[in-house]
């Protein structure tokens, strides 16, 4: 049986926007988007477990990231390195979400007709990398504050 396509997402699709209100606008230039979800685990281990370990579930946490080509001073409806900077520097949590993307370049908007994930997060670390005879590029990571929701 083949894969309804119909049903799979696109790579290049999907972004991670940010904001600071309810309006949440996609970082510039991005190359790659990621985001993981994990749950923590505690050992629950007796001697009555024998040789193996057993565990118990904990709680989850989540993170984000993306990589993008370096933008300094772009303006319009993304937000560039500067604005991130200012986010991090800030250390308030921005609203982030995990999504597809709607509209035409360079006003990518999030498609909120489909599903995506969306949560609080603080910026923890900025990266930027300007080899000799290549684009510059930087790197942001996003560490989750709270719950994360699929809308």
């Amino acid at each position: 049986m083949g894969v309804n396509q119909q049903y799979l997402s696109y790579g290049g699709d999907l972004m991670v926007f940010v904001g600071t209100g309810v309006t949440k606008t996609p970082i510039a230039f991005s190359t790659s988007a990621k985001l993981n979800v994990s749950m923590k685990t505690r050992d629950i281990s007796s001697k009555d477990s024998g040789d193996w370990t057993e565990k118990a579930a904990g709680k989850f946490d989540w993170n984000a990231s993306t990589d993008g080509l370096s933008s300094f001073g772009a303006t319009g409806t993304t937000h560039s390195v500067e604005d991130l900077y200012s986010c991090m520097m800030a250390k308030n949590p921005v609203n982030l979400a995990f999504g597809t993307r709607c509209g035409t370049s360079p006003s990518w908007s999030l498609n909120t007709l489909k599903k995506y994930f969306s949560g609080s997060a603080l910026i923890t670390s900025m990266d930027m990398t300007a080899n000799d005879d290549e684009t510059a590029t930087y790197s942001v990571t996003f560490e989750g504050n709270g719950k994360l929701s699929i809308t």
